[in-house]
């Protein structure tokens, strides 16, 4: 035990420390590729009345009072419940491929590192 010297116990602690990062990037990793294969993940679908505020929104520019009640017919709200859902799955796709790439990176780039600093670990001159 008398070996351990601060620059054998700095790799050692470099080694662990790279190694829980790229364990945690590799789960991510692995958890966000069958999400964006498969659209496992929660989208969420839109009200009746969250879509019909939004149409009179989108017709008179402001939220409409209590005391009115906007007429709409049925296709325009479900074409705007229909847009709002595919909006949401695009840009829940797009979050899980961002996901997916920093992950993948982050394990490419510190692999090698990990490796090296683990293999500096394990000579016994340091």
């Amino acid at each position: 035990m008398s070996n351990w010297t601060v620059a054998k116990v700095y790799v050692y602690m470099v080694a662990l420390i790279t190694f829980i990062v790229v364990l945690f990037n590799f789960i991510q990793l692995v958890r966000s590729i069958p999400e964006y294969l498969f659209d496992v993940g929660y989208v969420y679908k839109m009200s009746y009345m969250d879509a019909r505020n939004e149409l009179y929104m989108r017709k008179y520019g402001k939220y409409p009072d209590t005391k009115e009640t906007p007429e709409f017919s049925e296709e325009e709200i479900k074409k705007v419940i229909d847009e709002r859902y595919q909006e949401e799955q695009n840009r829940q796709k797009s979050y899980t491929l961002k996901n997916i790439v920093t992950n993948g990176v982050s394990f490419l780039v510190l692999l090698p590192i990990h490796i090296y600093y683990f293999k500096l670990a394990r000579r016994s001159e340091v």
